[in-house]
């Protein structure tokens, strides 16, 4: 392993993460207190170690393309930091029926008020066996989330980054690593990426569009071409969903373009 000097892998990380997350203040970033504070929030003993490749980290892209040694890091930063987090968080052991009997809560509690919607999935999750850790986006990571079956506990974990804070991207963000447990063959760790053209996360990303919003309700509510604002209101309410979901879909498909009816969609400030 080749050995990079500490004050180089600090500067990988986005400030405002270290102040915000890591709770690393910027009157106390000194070099050997910052290394400190890292290495124990991600439970490893030198910085070096976000430069391996282990059974729990996984540093290439889908695709088999090698990464940088700063996408490297920050990757793994963000994953171990997630999968520390996971281990105080307890829930039984994975229910397939369970969970799938989840999924119409789940996308229910897209109308939950700001505050609460973090707390009402992970309980939901929690208790089909899958745990969930939602963290902000590690600038220049290009991870989204990533799906990892704890076989010593035989549940899962579910990490997405908050996506901005857009319900919509979140939303589908969590459906994507849901989908990746519905649709799993094996249980190996499943990283999601900002820009992956990999076909089998094009694969989840179409199963997960239309676990969110039903195919066939769908279509018949595209044959219509009736977009306004009371078409789309109404959809959303037949589905049960938060509208968000339904115009960010027809955005996506190009139904409507991107600038339309942005002020319906949701923030989430939880």
């Amino acid at each position: 392993m080749e050995q990079i000097k500490t004050k180089e892998i600090i500067s990988y990380f986005d400030k405002r993460f270290l102040n915000d997350v890591l709770n690393i203040k910027k009157e106390s970033r000194n070099i050997k207190e910052t290394e400190k504070k890292i290495c124990l929030a991600l439970n490893i003993s030198s910085l070096n170690e976000l430069i391996e490749d282990d059974e729990l980290i996984k540093c290439k892209r889908l695709g088999g393309t090698n990464v940088s040694y700063k996408e490297k890091v920050l990757k793994n930063a963000w994953i171990r930091l997630a999968y520390e987090l996971s281990k105080k968080q307890k829930c039984g052991e994975y229910n397939e029926k369970a969970f799938k009997s989840s999924l119409i809560l789940l996308k229910r509690l897209s109308h939950t008020h700001v505050g609460t919607l973090i707390p009402n999935l992970e309980m939901t999750l929690n208790e089909s066996g899958v745990k969930l850790i939602v963290l902000p986006y590690l600038r220049e990571s290009k991870l989204r989330g990533f799906t990892k079956y704890l076989a010593n506990e035989n549940c899962y974990l579910i990490a997405v980054n908050d996506c901005g804070k857009s319900l919509d991207r979140f939303y589908f963000a969590l459906f994507h690593e849901i989908s990746h447990i519905l649709l799993a063959d094996n249980k190996s760790m499943k990283l999601t990426y900002n820009d992956s053209t990999d076909l089998e996360e094009a694969r989840v990303d179409k199963f997960a569009a239309n676990l969110l919003i039903d195919q066939n309700l769908y279509e018949r509510f595209i044959a219509k071409q009736s977009f306004n604002l009371t078409s789309i209101l109404f959809f959303a309410k037949l589905c049960d969903i938060d509208p968000s979901l339904v115009i960010a879909r027809l955005q996506k498909d190009g139904y409507i373009p991107y600038t339309y009816f942005n002020e319906y969609k949701k923030k989430t400030y939880w």
